[in-house]
């Protein structure tokens, strides 16, 4: 990655997480995001496969060039497909 003001910015993992937050294929999902040198690293629990994929764009999208670790973890989660009985 070249050096640019971005790059020198702070706050790059508070405008990651809005980035994150201001779309709405990733609206409502709490992560945590680390920035390490080039690196914006993105850790946490998604509902499904497209969303640890739609995360992955966001953060492509708004800062291309960057190396991004997508430490996301997806967990289908299914309705029970029968009555559980207790007693």
């Amino acid at each position: 990655m070249t050096e640019t003001s971005e790059n020198n910015d702070p706050y790059i993992s508070e405008h990651a997480r809005d980035a994150l937050a201001a779309d709405p294929r990733t609206a409502g999902i709490e992560l945590d995001v680390i920035v390490t040198g080039d690196a914006i690293v993105v850790r946490g629990t998604v509902s499904t496969e497209q969303r640890r994929k739609a995360v992955r764009d966001v953060i492509n999208e708004r800062f291309p060039g960057w190396e991004i670790h997508n430490d996301l973890i997806a967990r289908e989660f299914h309705e029970p497909t029968r009555a559980e009985h207790l007693s």
